[in-house]
């Protein structure tokens, strides 16, 4: 299962490019409204040779199902077995998605979208927890996240930028 949101959904159609003909992949693209859903095509012709679904949620239900793609994510992992989850998009839905999977004894990973100002781990402005994105992510295990205080509710106010997630 792939579950991605606003600019982590990128990341996620380069890992399509990556998967085996024999694979059964399921998508979840997340997106505030019908505006800003990206990618749903490109994900069904990466698949095209693939067992595959695409399922598009938006918050305002003007596209696909209504609801958070995080509700989605929890359903299909109730309902359904997966190998693992990849995730990359907006902290918060990375942290769900990332707990629910783990709840569920399901491998998963994140990529983190953090802000880095030097990029060779010397500010501190991309911390996860002990680990800085740039030098020891972007990618990280998600046992490893959960034990991370910070995850999915910090607000980038070194960087002078105010986004609550």
């Amino acid at each position: 299962m792939l579950v991605g949101g606003g600019t982590g959904l990128v990341p996620m159609m380069r890992l399509l490019t990556h998967v085996k003909p024999t694979d059964d992949v399921t998508v979840l693209i997340g997106a505030k409204s019908k505006d800003e859903v990206f990618f749903e095509n490109l994900a069904n012709d990466f698949l095209k040779n693939n067992l595959h679904n695409v399922i598009v949620c938006t918050d305002d239900g003007t596209y696909g199902e209504k609801g958070f793609v995080t509700d989605v994510v929890e359903k299909l992992l109730t309902e359904s077995n997966f190998d693992g989850v990849y995730t990359c998009g907006p902290e918060k839905m990375m942290y769900k998605t990332v707990q629910s999977a783990h709840s569920k004894g399901i491998f998963v990973q994140a990529s983190l979208e953090r802000m880095m100002k030097c990029g060779v781990g010397i500010c501190g402005s991309c911390c996860v927890g002990e680990d800085l994105a740039c030098k020891d992510g972007t990618i990280f295990d998600g046992n490893h996240l959960l034990k991370t205080k910070n995850l999915g509710i910090r607000i980038e106010i070194r960087l002078e930028i105010f986004e609550d997630y």
